[in-house]
């Protein structure tokens, strides 16, 4: 009986044993069905696929809830997390499954691996410091050391993503000097070719990928090395060996994926050589027949740059970029795309004859032109042509102030005339009146023959002078209603051109052209090596603006310092302002004598800082409240923008001061503060105290970060300057 129960009890095990494999390994069968099934054109699994990571999924949950103790259990849970992990709906769950597998079988063979998927996802979902630590850890613990080529490979492919180059070069090298037999070992040589190949060392990659042909490899990894080959060449400007390698790969090639990359490769060999019409046919056949995938994308971008860049047919070329998204919008090419896109709209807008810009519109538009050629399309020179139109179009701006200056004067004569010829019109409709109403009396006069002769003379008297006020009155209402000049449409029209010309070309003399040939100086010397030119344009800053503030940034830049955007009369005023903000509690009166030339000077960045200095000085220092009345009437006279208003109203309100002198002991105070740059000197807070003799105010020692704004946009920022 007892035998009959083991035999039963083995063939229960035997028979859970055959369930558990065959679950496994149907699920082990659709996982590999799935994982084979190419992605969409995002990037994403299938349909049919997802179906069976599902399926993959709840097998495996049935043997793990059903098999707890199995020796296979970890076989399954692994399993599991890679079906959750390339299904790609929840990143999440996968690694959850993958942390719960490295936990509970921390000896399992599984694990190694499944702790790179774990730093993989970490990455993935942004845990960049976990995931450095994970790797590190990984690294250093020799119980990996099966896995570390892997984790090396794994290392590699995060420096590449983020463009670290040495990096992967560094994780790749060490596998190469490790066994050549191993299977990471061609992978490792392979991606070291494509390393080289990103980082613009075309030549070192040629010789990475001519020796891993030599080497057994796949031979579809064999094909893929002669497509950095290729372009490789391409970029080296060796088109007959592009073009050699490009034959052999399209004879051997079977991929049907991989073949619209080579004629892709073939389309931009065919532009570099001129060959722009059938260039043209090639990226338009690949846009027709692989639509919506990321080779697509590519060949949008580049018939993109062909429109913008050669064939200047700025509408196409925003059609093609505009395709880049809708192709593939995952694409590398988007952002460029778009902000190229945005580029070809600027200039096909400036380039626009019916379009009419005002002054101040065009210049701006012509500056954010010039920024796009210099920072964006890398185009120095159309960037330098850009300026040079910004600084002949003062000329053209005075020869248009000339020209409406005459058309107001046509303009105001036209008007004359035609309102005299209106109050000639107006009188004679007046007489024919009058006439009109003397007949009518007369007609009515000689009816009425009963009427006595003298009432008859005395009512036409009346009538007579009756007529006469109203000529009168009516002479009067004509004179007083005829039309102003300076009130009509036609001379608002033609002022408001020459007011917006003026305005433009009084900013010309003080920050327009300094600016652009502080400028065009940048690009001659950063970004075409001319120190020549640079300075011929600082030459021409100093000859026509020799005290302004991009002069002097300009003169900074040329010895290698960082420009500094401030005047040197506005450093020399800001020395003296701060020599009496720093001398004003020990000697009062010298320090109002260095202040007194800024008051009396409206035009200075420096009057009312030193309007409120002075009364300060007055008030909390001399204790002299009626010399420091003054000074606060005349500042609150002055302040229309309420720059000092609030301050002042702290302690002196109505004329009458709320404190009859400075009261050290109140905590009111806390603070001496001194606007950096700009000349201001304040105090904030709610009471005064005497100043401290060790308060300083070092602004000359302060570098602004941004450049004083001209009109918007700015074109280059001063971190861009110093680089």
């Amino acid at each position: 009986m007892r035998k009959s129960f083991v035999l039963i009890a083995a063939v229960a095990l035997f028979l859970s044993g055959c369930v558990y494999y065959n679950t496994y390994y149907n699920a082990k069968k659709l996982y590999r069905s799935a994982y084979a099934k190419p992605l969409n054109t995002q990037g994403r699994p299938v349909s049919q696929a997802v179906k069976d990571y599902n399926d993959v999924i709840k097998k495996c949950g049935k043997i793990i809830t059903n098999h707890k103790n199995s020796n296979w259990t970890d076989d399954a849970a692994f399993l599991m997390a890679k079906a959750l992990y390339y299904k790609q709906t929840s990143k999440h769950k996968a690694l959850r499954q993958f942390q719960e597998l490295a936990k509970n079988f921390p000896n399992s063979e599984f694990t190694p691996e499944a702790k790179l998927y774990i730093i993989r996802i970490n990455r993935q979902i942004h845990k960049i410091e976990e995931a450095n630590t994970l790797m590190t850890d990984f690294l250093i613990d020799p119980t990996n050391k099966e896995w570390f080529n892997r984790a090396h490979l794994l290392a590699a492919e995060f420096n590449i993503e983020n463009k670290e180059y040495t990096k992967a070069e560094y994780h790749l090298e060490s596998i190469l000097e490790g066994d050549k037999k191993s299977e990471e070992y061609v992978e490792a040589y392979f991606n070291l070719g494509k390393t080289y190949h990103l980082s613009k060392e075309y030549a070192q990659s040629s010789v990475v990928f001519n020796e891993l042909l030599k080497l057994k490899a796949p031979n579809t990894t064999k094909l893929d090395a002669r497509y950095y080959l290729a372009y490789n060449s391409f970029h080296l400007g060796d088109y007959v060996v592009a073009k050699k390698l490009i034959k052999h790969l399209l004879r051997k090639e079977n991929r049907m994926d991989q073949i619209p990359w080579v004629k892709l490769l073939q389309g931009r060999i065919l532009h570099a050589e001129g060959s722009y019409d059938e260039f043209v046919t090639a990226m338009k056949f690949i846009l027709d027949n692989h639509a919506r995938k990321e080779v697509s994308a590519e060949a949008a971008y580049y018939l993109g740059e062909y429109y913008l860049y050669d064939a200047f047919d700025y509408a196409e070329a925003i059609v093609y970029y505009n395709k880049v998204k809708t192709e593939f919008k995952k694409s590398q090419y988007v952002e460029q795309a778009m902000t190229k896109s945005s580029v070809a709209s600027q200039i096909q807008l400036l380039s626009d004859p019916a379009r009419i810009l005002d002054p101040e519109a065009l210049v701006n538009e012509q500056f954010k032109l010039a920024e796009y050629f210099t920072n964006i399309m890398e185009l120095p020179d159309s960037a330098l042509v850009v300026y040079d139109r910004i600084i002949d179009n003062e000329s053209i701006l005075v020869a248009q102030l000339d020209t409406l200056r005459l058309e107001l004067d046509s303009v105001r004569v036209e008007f004359e005339v035609k309102q005299d010829s209106l109050e000639i019109v107006r009188i004679a409709e007046m007489a024919e009146a009058d006439s009109l109403e003397q007949v009518r009396i007369t007609e009515l006069a000689e009816a009425d023959s009963l009427v006595v002769e003298e009432v008859v003379e005395v009512e036409t008297v009346q009538d007579s002078l009756v007529i006469e006020v109203t000529e009168s009155d009516s002479t009067a209402t004509e004179v007083a209603t005829r039309p102003v000049f300076e009130e009509s449409q036609e001379y608002r029209t033609v002022n408001n051109k020459i007011e917006n010309i003026e305005k433009i070309l009084a900013e010309y003399g003080s920050k327009i052209l300094p600016f652009t040939y502080f400028v065009k100086s940048w690009i001659f010397l950063n970004a075409k090596s001319d120190s020549v030119s640079a300075e011929q344009n600082y030459s021409i800053l100093k000859s026509k603006f020799p005290a302004n503030e991009y002069t002097y940034a300009c003169s900074l830049m040329l010895i290698g310092e960082k420009p500094v955007l401030e005047s040197p009369i506005h450093i020399r005023e800001q020395a003296i302002y701060d020599n009496a903000i720093e001398i004003m509690s020990t000697n009062p009166d010298s320090a109002i004598v260095l202040l007194s030339p800024f008051t009396e000077e409206v035009l200075s960045e420096f009057y009312l800082s030193s309007i409120y200095t002075t009364g300060y000085i007055n008030f909390a220092v001399k204790a002299d409240t009626l010399g420091a009345a003054t000074w606060f009437d005349r500042l609150l006279e002055e302040d229309t923008k309420d720059k000092y208003r609030a301050n002042v109203a702290i302690f002196y309100r109505d004329g009458q001061f709320l404190h009859s002198e400075p009261d050290a002991d109140e905590e009111i105070i806390e603070e001496t503060e001194k606007k950096e740059g700009d000349g201001e000197f304040i105090e904030p807070s709610e009471d005064f105290i005497e100043l401290d003799e060790e308060v300083k105010i070092d602004s000359l020692e302060v570098i602004k970060e941004e450049p004083k704004e001209i009109i918007k946009p700015i074109i280059i920022e001063e971190k861009q300057l110093s680089e």
